[in-house]
């Protein structure tokens, strides 16, 4: 699973406190690969497996329009960005 976000976001995700990550990587039974995107803004996400389409992105958003899919998420998981 390929986790496509703004370069902050992505430091937040990947950073030395990522043991949530390998959580998730079992529970699901999936690599969880975290990718920054400098054309992102910091609310924007996009999910998709490796060389495929995207999967789900920023709140169903139509591409190259913002929304906050992925503070709300750091939100959620008690993460500040």
């Amino acid at each position: 699973m390929l986790v496509e976000v703004h370069p902050d976001v992505a430091q937040v995700l990947a950073g030395p406190d990522h043991g949530y990550l390998e959580e998730i990587e079992k529970r699901l039974q999936k690599r969880i690969i975290i990718k920054a995107r400098g054309s992102f803004s910091i609310e924007d996400f996009e999910l998709r497996s490796p060389g495929q389409k995207a999967i789900e992105h920023s709140e169903s958003r139509p591409r190259g329009t913002r929304a906050n899919g992925a503070v709300a998420a750091a939100r959620k998981s008690g993460r500040r960005l």
